[in-house]
């Protein structure tokens, strides 16, 4: 009767457990919807508004430089006051960018334009913070396919984004608000929405990773010491795995960022349609999440060392290949696999983060290597622009294959003994 009992108690957590991933999963499909509009007519409408070529990764540089400075609070807050109010608060702020974008389109103001980019990229990156809380939910061997399992969330975004964004062109007209002002009115009440699902988690992730041996009966960590006084981040940073996976994870992002947030305005420069443009968008970033979740069971059964370096070549060849085959329809494979590199240091190094850090440590920990990759993806964006006016494509793409590079031979001095541990 007693182990009847336990089964049925054991059943029900992880039932609990596996409803939290899911809404997790929906938070992500959102973020993941939203954010590539930044990408795609954001970074069309400031070559627009501004006139000049060298803006045109402006609206994403901006995006991410606000969402650096908004992580130094969103990791406080998820470690102080659990993952939730982070998460939710993230979605509202990221509604309210998406408004103010639409009313900068509709009066054509770029100065409005930077402006809700910020606003947009304040609530962009705390909202992205879903793979920390599902961090929390699993123990290490099933870390990895766990973040995976959200992140890949992010493909029903990445295909459903676009095709809304598409979709609600068509409204532009109607509505009186410029061509490219719905695709940003349609993402408010997706936000909030998420915002909504988001709230409705319980008990708060952090909650279960304080707790995960009753929640995993025998396969939790070691428990951490009740009251244990959290590490702080230069303490968290001198932990050699969590310093080298960081390092990667920003020279990732540097490659992603820089040779993306000029693709479009490339694009549309050579005469692209705005159809063409989007649905490019949309297959880089299913690269970018849509096989998340089997590379979370690659880093679980391979190791998180292994997966990164993997990762980083990939990246660096999607680098190479999207300028070099621009004209040609190549250049679909070819965003996808820069996608997919990243994607292999996005869920492993975020794995990486949580094995080694408590789970009073985690949110300013993950909040912390965001706010890098942030940075990094920020002056990526910026650099990108002048280098594409004064060079050419080609040049940026190399440029960011060799930031990809340096990011594998960071990988390749993590000492991972087994998937998850780590020698000192």
């Amino acid at each position: 009767m007693a182990a009847t009992a336990g089964a049925a108690t054991i059943a029900r957590t992880q039932d609990t457990v596996r409803r939290s991933t899911i809404k997790l999963a929906c938070g992500q499909a959102v973020v993941s919807g939203t954010i590539p509009l930044g990408a795609t007519f954001g970074t069309i409408e400031a070559r627009h508004l501004s006139n000049e070529v060298a803006l045109a990764g402006s609206v994403v540089a901006a995006q991410m430089l606000a969402g650096a400075v908004a992580l130094l609070v969103a990791g406080r807050i998820s470690d102080r006051y659990g993952r939730r109010p982070a998460l939710a608060g993230g979605f509202v702020l990221l509604g309210i960018g998406a408004g103010a974008i639409a009313a900068a389109v509709a009066v054509g103001s770029f100065a409005m334009l930077i402006v809700g980019a910020v606003l947009f990229g304040f609530g962009a990156q705390p909202a992205l913070m879903g793979r920390a809380a599902a961090a929390d939910l699993y123990p290490a061997a099933l870390r990895g396919r766990g973040v995976g399992l959200v992140a890949s969330a992010g493909a029903i975004g990445a295909v459903s984004g676009p095709i809304l964004a598409t979709g609600a062109l068509a409204l532009g007209p109607l509505v009186g608000a410029g061509d490219h002002a719905p695709p940003w009115l349609a993402a408010i009440p997706l936000c909030a929405l998420a915002a909504f699902v988001i709230w409705t988690i319980h008990p708060d992730p952090k909650a279960v990773a304080a707790d995960l041996a009753t929640w995993w009966p025998g396969m939790a960590d070691e428990p951490t010491p009740q009251n244990t006084e959290p590490r702080t981040r230069r303490q968290l940073l001198a932990i050699g795995p969590a310093r080298l996976a960081l390092t990667a994870a920003v020279l990732a992002q540097a490659t992603m960022l820089g040779v993306m947030s000029v693709t479009a305005a490339e694009l549309d420069r050579s005469g692209s349609g705005e159809i063409v443009i989007a649905l490019l968008m949309s297959a880089h970033f299913i690269g970018m999440f849509g096989l998340a979740s089997p590379i979370g069971l690659l880093a679980d059964r391979a190791g998180r060392r292994r997966t990164i370096m993997i990762g980083a070549v990939v990246c660096a060849s999607g680098a190479v290949l999207t300028p070099l085959f621009a004209d040609s329809v190549l250049i679909a494979p070819s965003f996808l696999l820069l996608g997919l590199g990243w994607c292999g240091s996005f869920v492993a190094g975020t794995t990486v983060l949580a094995d080694v850090a408590r789970p009073n440590e985690r949110g300013r920990l993950i909040s912390f290597n965001d706010l890098c990759v942030a940075l990094a993806g920020g002056c990526a964006a910026l650099a990108a622009g002048p280098l594409l006016a004064s060079i050419g494509f080609v040049a940026v793409g190399v440029a960011g294959a060799l930031l990809s590079l340096c990011g594998l031979a960071a990988a390749a001095r993590i000492r991972e003994t087994t998937p998850g541990q780590y020698l000192p």
